[in-house]
């Protein structure tokens, strides 16, 4: 098969797109939870709270700007806002211990290792 006919947003990096929507606009509803919050409880839980929904706002709307210009920034972004987010989520597990974040840390390595291996994300975002 031709490496060069292997691009655009579709196979499995359309559905790391999909993931990356729907996370976006779970941590934007999530932000303006805690930021009403605010206005009834200002301890430290939902202070961190405010500021991780808004951080990881931030980075997934930045991520899929990058990738819906199709920018090779794209794939330094995600795999900042994956890392990230795994970051939080051990602090999340320290907070509150779960065992559905140990499967979330799991899925977030094999979205980084597609990342750095698929001929599709390379050949797609190639723009400066």
């Amino acid at each position: 098969m031709n490496n060069k006919r292997v691009k655009g947003i579709e196979g499995w990096l359309l559905w790391i797109t999909i993931i990356f929507f729907i996370s976006g606009a779970l941590w934007g509803l999530s932000f303006i939870i805690w930021l009403f919050n605010l206005f009834f409880e200002t301890d430290y839980v939902s202070i961190w709270y405010l500021f991780e929904s808004g951080l990881m706002l931030f980075l997934y709307v930045q991520t899929i700007v990058f990738e819906m210009k199709k920018k090779k920034k794209f794939i330094i972004w995600a795999k900042k806002t994956l890392l990230i987010s795994i970051i939080i989520t051990l602090i999340e597990i320290w907070i509150e211990p779960s065992s559905y974040m140990v499967g979330s840390i799991a899925g977030t390595i094999i979205w980084i290792w597609y990342f750095n291996v698929s001929v599709r994300v390379k050949n797609t975002f190639v723009k400066s």
